[in-house]
């Protein structure tokens, strides 16, 4: 049996699950029988590739938005987007209806006076400061 034909082996005996689920152990696990535990590491390559289907979707999220900013003022809203998931930015309803409006100031006031921005402190600000600037 050559490494392609083991891969494939493999592959079929562990299965695939995209959702993170307990193995016949209890043990947390993900794909094909990958072990998640604290402190595991997963390589360089499959951290971006996560992060480009993550960044892919909030792009595809933003688009859902209807709205038409300059590209500073959609980089605030992908950035949301990619941080907290479409659901969640929907919930910035003032937000979204000042940016509609082109209203940046009040778009920015709403973005800070949110639980986002006591989480997020630092990049909360950087992202009033693109609002405002429109870069």
């Amino acid at each position: 049996m050559n490494d392609n034909e083991l891969k494939e082996s493999i592959k079929k005996e562990e299965g695939c699950r995209l959702t993170a689920y307990a193995d016949s152990r209890g043990n947390l696990t993900i794909g094909f029988g990958h072990l998640l535990k604290f402190g595991s590491a997963i390589p360089q390559e499959a951290a971006d590739a996560i992060f480009e289907t993550d960044f892919k979707r909030a792009i595809e999220d933003y688009e859902k938005l209807d709205l038409d900013l300059d590209l500073g003022r959609r980089a605030v809203v992908v950035d949301m987007l990619f941080n907290m998931g479409l659901e969640r930015v929907r919930k910035f309803s003032m937000m979204i209806k000042y940016l509609h409006d082109k209203n940046w100031i009040q778009a920015a006031y709403q973005l800070m006076d949110s639980e986002y921005a006591k989480q997020v402190p630092e990049r909360a600000k950087r992202n009033r400061d693109r609002l405002l600037r429109g870069y």
